[in-house]
């Protein structure tokens, strides 16, 4: 049985959250839609005991509510939600109650996941994809700044760490 939340039920903490995550949809969305052939899904917060991620496959992907506790993880967070929207993206058809992975749906996943790491559209290197989750993490820590709300320790640690590796580069 999976509900959907609507934005107004979200502490500020969590509609800052779903806001970096739909960025991060909105960038991969960009970057993507030519092997996706549908139209970019919203992102919302949802509550399943059976799944991680759901869609309507036309319109909305549902992530469980659940894995905002593991937001302080930063990058790692990021890339298993990322992971999670790809997943859905591959699907065409509701996923509540079924879940099938077809022919189709693999060499798509395929596709985007292991082909997609450098992508080529119009004879262009064009997105890492392995840089969105860094991207969307650093785009959740700065916003909770701007709205005074304290970032969890073990994302500013990691990003204390990314800034430091670039700053050795």
């Amino acid at each position: 049985n999976q509900e959907k939340f609507e934005t107004n039920q979200l502490s500020k903490k969590e509609q800052i959250l779903l806001k970096s995550v739909r960025r991060l949809n909105n960038i991969f969305y960009k970057e993507y839609s030519v092997l996706l052939r549908c139209k970019k899904r919203k992102i919302v917060f949802g509550n399943s005991l059976a799944s991680d991620a759901w869609t309507d496959g036309v319109s909305y992907i549902a992530l469980n509510f659940k894995f905002i506790e593991l937001s302080e993880y930063g990058t790692k967070f990021f890339d298993y939600i990322l992971k999670l929207i790809i997943h859905e993206y591959c699907h065409n058809e509701f996923t509540i109650s079924v879940h099938p992975h077809n022919e189709e749906f693999y060499k798509l996943y395929h596709d985007i996941t292991i082909k997609g790491g450098f992508k080529e559209l119009k004879d262009n290197l064009v997105l890492n994809i392995s840089n969105l989750p860094k991207r969307a993490a650093i785009v959740y820590h700065n916003e909770l700044e701007r709205n005074d709300i304290k970032a969890p320790k073990k994302l500013k640690e990691e990003l204390s760490n990314i800034q430091e590796s670039i700053e050795n580069d």
